[in-house]
C-alpha cells in the first residue's frame, strides 16, 4: 500500500478526506479506514485525557474522542488538509476539545469547586428584595412579615 493510500500516515489521511470530499460520504472505503484509524488513535487521546483529569478511561470516554475528531474534520477539513502534520492536528483538537469538556463537567460536579470557586460570585451580603435594612423602621407593624425588627438589632451582650 502506498504512503498516500495509508491512512495512518499524514499523506493517506489526506487523501482519504478528499477521496471521502470527491464521493460525498464517508461510506467509501477511505471513509471506512479514516473511521477505524481514528477510533484506534482515540483509544490512546481518551487515556491521556482520563490520566490529566483524574477520570477513568472507559468506551465512552473514547467514543467522546471519535466524535470530537469527526467534528473537527466537518468543520474544520480545510485546516487539516493544511495542517504540516494533520493526524497530530486533527487529534490533539479532538483531545483537547474532549479535555474541556470532561474538566468543565467535574466543575459543574466538584464539591470542592463549589465550595471555593462558586463562593466567589455569591454576594456577600443578602438583602430581601425590597426590603433593606434603611426601611424597615418605615414599615407599619401591619405590612411587615412577622418576626422582622423595625430596626437593626443593637443588642449589646
Amino acid at each position: 500500500m502506498s504512503d498516500a493510500r495509508d491512512v495512518r500516515t499524514d499523506g493517506g489521511l489526506r487523501q482519504a478526506l478528499r477521496d471521502i470530499g470527491r464521493a460525498g460520504s464517508w461510506d467509501v472505503p477511505a471513509g471506512h479506514g479514516l473511521l477505524a484509524e481514528i477510533r484506534r488513535r482515540a483509544v490512546r487521546n481518551a487515556a491521556h485525557v482520563a490520566r490529566a483529569a483524574e477520570v477513568s478511561t472507559d468506551r465512552g470516554l473514547v467514543d467522546d474522542v471519535v466524535t470530537a475528531a469527526w467534528i473537527v474534520l466537518r468543520r474544520h477539513r480545510d485546516a487539516v488538509l493544511a495542517a504540516k502534520r494533520p493526524w497530530a492536528y486533527l487529534m490533539s483538537s479532538a483531545q483537547r476539545q474532549v479535555s474541556d469538556e470532561v474538566r468543565a463537567q467535574q466543575l459543574l460536579t466538584n464539591s470542592a469547586a463549589v465550595r471555593g470557586r462558586a463562593r466567589e460570585v455569591l454576594p456577600r451580603r443578602l438583602c430581601l428584595i425590597g426590603s433593606t435594612p434603611e426601611t424597615w423602621g418605615r414599615h407599619s407593624a401591619t405590612s411587615r412579615p412577622a418576626g422582622t425588627p423595625t430596626r437593626p438589632s443593637t443588642n449589646a451582650s
